[in-house]
């Protein structure tokens, strides 16, 4: 078996800023831009929690380029910082480290703060260490509050606002799970879309019905229609999802007899010949069911 290389050197090492080259220009804008001031702030507050990745200039002694830290860079300038930890890459490309990264979802970041305020850090170093206010780590921090653990399995992987959180609680568990689920299948967690659902919901569905009120420019009658609209699009979906296997499964099988057929030279310059418009269909529908999964057309 081969071995695999290490893409960097393994020890991290403090390097002069100094010597350090910046391979993206930053211009003086930047620096009033929010992502540049959180990054200041927190190394401001907290350190650098992620080392700046470098690679050695060609031909200059104790000089390197920057790969990936590059607004790091520049903050520790700002703050007066003479030195900065480095990983020593192997390689000129920044590829790896700018592309292949994974965002913290908000059920991910909830939990962080979560045991961040239980290990003794206050709310107020949190804030300044991801450069946002107060009020907005309590909103985070309570963000699963009210929410039933069913939901919280379908948001695991989502990105979504506390004050989508706050519309799902004002729902009953049943019909927090139908909403989540809706939102889901729409890849869509936006609190707009959030209000919608909320508005499609029959009274009794919500924790507090008195709660509820009309929205103007919608009459009661078409406020109901939004709501029976809304029930049955829930129940297509129900369907759709227990289906989905069985149908996906027919239409492979479909698609490998049709190409199978058509694979067959005589039995295609026949019906191409004396059917044009079946042969034209079936050629059709096999690129477009081969494009969907993914399967290049030969």
């Amino acid at each position: 078996m081969n071995k695999i290389d290490i893409a960097f050197e393994v020890e991290c090492l403090m390097q002069p800023i100094s010597h350090l080259v910046p391979s993206k220009l930053i211009t003086p804008g930047i620096k009033y831009a929010k992502k540049f001031r959180r990054v200041a702030e927190s190394i401001n507050e907290v350190g650098i929690v992620e080392p700046l990745v470098v690679y050695p200039v060609q031909g200059k002694k104790s000089q390197y380029l920057v790969l990936d830290g590059n607004l790091r860079l520049e903050a520790l300038k700002d703050l007066g910082w003479s030195e900065a930890p480095c990983l020593i890459s192997k390689d000129d490309e920044a590829f790896t480290y700018n592309k292949h990264l994974n965002r913290l979802n908000s059920v991910q970041e909830h939990h962080m703060i979560l045991r961040a305020i239980k290990n003794g850090v206050s709310e107020a170093r949190i804030a300044r260490a991801l450069g946002i206010k107060v009020a907005s780590i309590r909103r985070k921090s309570r963000l699963l509050e009210g929410i039933c653990p069913e939901v919280v399995a379908i948001f695991k992987n989502a990105q979504f606002s506390s004050e989508t959180s706050a519309i799902l609680r004002r729902l009953k568990p049943v019909r927090q799970i139908e909403v989540a689920e809706l939102m889901r299948a729409m890849n869509n967690f936006t609190v707009s879309y959030a209000k919608a659902l909320f508005l499609a919901t029959q009274s009794n569905q919500l924790v507090d019905p008195d709660e509820k009120k009309p929205v103007r420019g919608i009459t009661t009658d078409e406020h109901e229609h939004m709501e029976q609209e809304m029930e049955s699009l829930r129940r297509d979906i129900k369907a759709v999802e227990e289906n989905y296997g069985a149908h996906m499964l027919l239409l492979v099988v479909a698609n490998g007899f049709v190409g199978r057929i058509l694979g067959n030279s005589r039995i295609s310059k026949y019906v191409g010949r004396n059917h044009p418009d079946i042969f034209n269909s079936l050629t059709s529908l096999q690129e477009s069911i081969d494009g969907d999964m993914g399967v290049a057309a030969e």
